[in-house]
């Protein structure tokens, strides 16, 4: 993927409180303020900063903070239903490169929301690495991981070895606290125009997965299972 625009970044502050995040098999296509979360976790209230004492390799790249640029924070004038693809930059969980969500408009998109301590997102996981595989001519697909350590975040990815990119929003408070992600996982379709079309909360099969894309984002895909 190819940036299409400069970011003008606002530097912010992570201020991670002792934010819930659920994570939840749940039902598919339900809205976010209507699930009842199975399991909750619950970030250690005395660890205030989450890069506090240099955990992970992404510890400097989390202190500059992620860019917000509230002036393009809107990419038009989105379709019945949908909501613009905030823009801001987070850190890869491998590379810790900051990367602008404004790289990812350009193609149809797909991108699942996950946790380390999130049992259905490990089950999905080897499954969205084939999907991505398969159809990385038609659509991206990419990872957010919530993870409130970059170290647990790296050695999940380690431990399914998936090839498509994730990165790190601590504790969920930049963008999926921006578009309202709650329940783990929660996959969102994005459109070519950076809109945010349709969510999926719970674990997705690969049937659900090409139908969604073909129904919101228009790409025919392989669903083989």
């Amino acid at each position: 993927m190819r940036p299409r625009r400069r970011v003008l970044g606002i530097v912010t502050t992570v201020v991670v409180a002792a934010a819930v995040v659920s994570c939840t098999s749940g039902e598919p296509d339900t809205a976010p303020d209507t699930v009842e979360p199975v399991t909750t976790v619950t970030s250690d209230p005395s660890a205030a900063d989450p890069v506090a004492g240099g955990d992970g390799a992404c510890t400097e790249a989390l202190r500059e903070g992620p860019l917000i640029d509230p002036e393009d924070s809107t990419l038009g004038d989105p379709p019945p239903g949908a909501e613009p693809l905030p823009i801001v930059a987070l850190p890869h969980v491998q590379t810790c490169e900051l990367t602008s969500t404004a790289d990812w408009i350009g193609r149809p998109l797909v991108i699942n929301f996950w946790a380390s301590w999130c049992g259905p997102c490990r089950e999905e996981m080897p499954m969205l690495d084939q999907f991505a595989t398969d159809n990385a001519d038609r659509l991206d697909l990419v990872g957010v991981t919530v993870d409130f350590r970059p170290d647990d975040a790296t050695e999940f990815l380690d431990e399914v070895d998936v090839g498509f990119d994730s990165w790190l929003d601590p504790d969920g408070q930049v963008l999926a606290r921006e578009v309202s992600v709650r329940p783990m996982p929660t996959t969102l379709f994005v459109d070519a125009d950076g809109m945010v079309v349709h969510r999926h909360i719970g674990e997705i099969t690969r049937a659900q997965l090409a139908d969604a894309v073909t129904e919101h984002l228009g790409v025919e895909t392989d669903s083989a299972e």
